[in-house]
């Protein structure tokens, strides 16, 4: 299994536990990320990025 590392940009941070939607919207945040990376992964190239490699 393949290690992600995931970032909550510091505008994220203050509202966390405040507000209904405050965990949602950091939730949401962390597994668009690592979507995002899984996706990498399996297309072997970042997005936009075009690779004689890439099968997708």
């Amino acid at each position: 299994m393949a290690g992600y590392e995931v970032s909550v940009g510091k505008e994220l941070l203050p509202g966390l536990l405040s507000g209904q939607d405050g965990l949602a919207k950091r939730v949401d945040a962390v597994l668009n990320q690592i979507l995002e990376a899984q996706v990498e992964e399996a297309l072997g190239a970042q997005r936009y990025e075009r690779t004689e490699d890439r099968v997708g």
